[in-house]
C-alpha cells in the first residue's frame, strides 16, 4: 500500500539528509525558558494520511527556498575556504601564518557587516534546516508507525 505519490524532492524526504551532500542529523529542539520553542514543533504532528500529504507538501514548498538560500550561503563560504586554504602550506607556529590567518578573520568580520543578506540568509537557512528535518523525523515517524500496523 502506498501512502503517497512521489514528489519532486522525494529523494531528499527518503534520504538521511536534507538536502544531497549533508550528513543527516537528527533535528533536535531544545527550549529553554529564554529561548521558546520555535511556531513548528507543535504544529507537525501526524495522525492522518491527509496530514501527512499536507506537510509533505510543505515540506517540498520550504525546500526549493532552502535549496536558494544553501546555494548562495555556499558561494559566500567557498571564498572564505579559498581564503583559508592559503593557510595550508604555511606552518601554524609562524608569524606569516598568523598574519595570514588574522586577515582572513577580519575579511569575514567585514563582509558579514557589510552584507546583511548574507547574515539573514545564515539564519533563514538554520531555521529551514532545522525546520525541514524536524518535518521530515514526523513523516517517517508517521510511516514507520503505519507500517507497524501492517
Amino acid at each position: 500500500m502506498e501512502l503517497s505519490a512521489p514528489t519532486p524532492h522525494s529523494s531528499a524526504l527518503s534520504s538521511g539528509n536534507v538536502h544531497k551532500g549533508h550528513t543527516g542529523e537528527k533535528a533536535m529542539v531544545i527550549s529553554t525558558s529564554a529561548t521558546p520553542l520555535p511556531n513548528y514543533v507543535n504544529k507537525y504532528t501526524i495522525t492522518t494520511l491527509e496530514q501527512r500529504q499536507k506537510y509533505e507538501e510543505d515540506f517540498d514548498a520550504e525546500y526549493h527556498e532552502y535549496e536558494i538560500i544553501h546555494d548562495r550561503i555556499a558561494a559566500a563560504s567557498e571564498r572564505f575556504v579559498q581564503l583559508t586554504s592559503e593557510l595550508d602550506p604555511l606552518p601554524p607556529w609562524t608569524e606569516a601564518y598568523q598574519q595570514m590567518q588574522d586577515n582572513v578573520l577580519e575579511k569575514y568580520r567585514i563582509y558579514q557587516k557589510r552584507f546583511r543578506r548574507y547574515r539573514e540568509d545564515k539564519k533563514k537557512y538554520m531555521y529551514l534546516h532545522h525546520k525541514l528535518a524536524h518535518i521530515k523525523e514526523r513523516l517517517a515517524d508517521y510511516d514507520q508507525a503505519q507500517k507497524t500496523r501492517v
